[in-house]
């Protein structure tokens, strides 16, 4: 997958790069390992449950529902500084489908 693609990647990095007088390099580059984390965690519960159930859209669906969120955050955009770092993060998800 392209990470330039993923919201949680790249353009998250750009966002916080950005915005020095908020965030210091260190936030800057340890910000997003938690989306990257989020998603390395998605992928393995999402592969373990379709496994389990034998069927892949239902985990595909589950994970799909918070990157929906968090996209629709991001095109908001009104929803604070708060609001864009959880919907930067929570399109982690994405590791899942």
């Amino acid at each position: 997958m392209d990470q330039n693609f993923t919201p949680y990647s790249t353009p998250f990095s750009l966002y916080l790069k950005a915005k020095p007088d908020i965030y210091s390099v260190s936030r800057v580059n340890t910000l997003p390992t938690i989306a990257t984390a989020l998603s390395v965690v998605a992928a393995l519960v999402a592969g373990i449950t379709a496994d389990r159930l034998r069927n892949f859209w239902i985990p595909s669906v589950v994970t799909s529902i918070p990157v929906l969120i968090g996209v629709i955050l991001l095109v908001v955009y009104n929803v604070g500084e708060t609001g864009r770092l959880v919907a930067f993060i929570i399109t982690g998800f994405e590791g899942g489908k």
